[in-house]
């Protein structure tokens, strides 16, 4: 069974975009260096749970063609801190990242990992920062997240790919970055 970074089209890539619109909720656009659209993680309004005093956000993602290839599940545990899961069809995590409010309120640390449950990434920053760099374990640099468009929402992020990693990964932690820049904030 191919992996979903194949299944997606995300193999032999180094640059992405991920673009914010408005589809029933917060959606986005993921699009590869020329611009096509890879994939979309669709928000559906009546994915909305309260479990055990936790939110739940289901989006879809969506192929070009329209075909649901799985999902991007959001589980916001208290203002501090939010777990996001990109899920297969099937239920299997492929890619997830845990974003924690700092003290400061518009600070934030992300830790993401792959299928495995291990982080192996790292990502921290301000909510008016330009860009953020996501490291690897040993500390090197293995992709960058710049902000592209928008004031305070981030409606473009470009993904460059530096290292070698499955790309799934650091897209997963910016799209966590999306949408925690998304939140309102007080005070930013």
């Amino acid at each position: 069974m191919p992996s979903l970074s194949q299944t997606v089209g995300l193999a032999n890539r180094t640059r992405f975009t991920i673009e914010h619109y408005l589809h029933q909720g917060h959606s986005f656009r993921v699009r590869d260096e020329v611009g096509s659209v890879l994939f979309l993680v669709q928000m559906d309004p009546t994915s909305y749970q309260v479990v055990d005093h936790r939110s739940i956000h289901t989006r879809y993602l969506i192929d070009p063609m329209g075909q649901r290839l799985g999902f991007f599940r959001s589980i916001l545990e208290h203002d501090f801190h939010t777990g996001h899961e990109l899920l297969d069809n099937w239920g299997r995590v492929h890619a997830a990242g845990d974003v924690r409010r700092t003290r400061m309120a518009s600070a934030f640390e992300i830790r993401g990992w792959g299928s495995g449950g291990i982080p192996i990434v790292a990502c921290s920053g301000k909510l008016l920062d330009q860009g953020f760099v996501i490291s690897g374990q040993d500390g090197k640099e293995v992709a960058r997240i710049l902000k592209q468009a928008g004031s305070r929402a981030a409606d473009t992020l470009g993904v460059l790919m530096t290292g070698t990693i499955d790309p799934i990964i650091p897209l997963v932690v910016a799209l966590a970055v999306a949408l925690y820049w998304d939140r309102p904030m007080d005070g930013t």
